[in-house]
């Protein structure tokens, strides 16, 4: 299946009337997020899509991954879930370390929209955001950001300040 996978990673973006691009590329992605959650897939296809694949999918995939991190433990034991955050860690850390750092802005400003989802910890997304703003990235779709930290705020002033006022 790797040269499969391999062949539609290079179609990505394809601007063709025979595929459905966007359906097809955001389960590409989606597939992609499980096969690594399971450690199933070796890195360089993976590599492959995070040097090749367009804003739109990597966003998807990063989106993906929130579905993900959202279940809950019966569904998404422990280990899975530790995969799944190191993927995040992973993007995270290349793009803290890429030279231009727009390409990767967008895909880990996906964070945004993990604030809307119940079941990933409080105090995991706001070190990430933390880590991004000192990074120079900011969330996307603030307004979630916002309306977490708000609800936050009576139990965890203090690290809610931290998060809205970065140093």
């Amino acid at each position: 299946m790797r040269d499969c996978y391999v062949a539609e990673i290079n179609r990505l973006g394809e601007d063709t009337s025979a595929r459905d691009q966007q359906h097809v590329d955001d389960r590409l992605a989606g597939y992609l997020i499980i096969l690594y959650i399971k450690a199933a897939f070796p890195d360089d296809v993976l590599e492959l899509f995070w040097d090749t694949a367009p804003v739109r999918a990597r966003q998807h995939a990063m989106w993906f991954l929130g579905v993900q991190l959202e279940l809950p433990l019966d569904k998404f034991p422990d280990d899975l879930r530790a995969r799944a955050l190191s993927y995040w860690d992973r993007r995270l850390a290349a793009t803290k370390a890429s030279s231009p750092p727009d390409y990767f802005r967008e895909k880990v400003g996906t964070i945004g929209p993990y604030f809307f989802r119940k079941d990933i910890d409080d105090e995991w997304l706001m070190d990430q955001v933390l880590s991004m703003s000192k990074a120079g990235f900011a969330p996307s779709e603030p307004y979630s950001v916002i309306d977490r930290l708000s609800k936050l705020s009576p139990d965890l002033p203090d690290r809610v300040a931290e998060v809205w006022q970065p140093s």
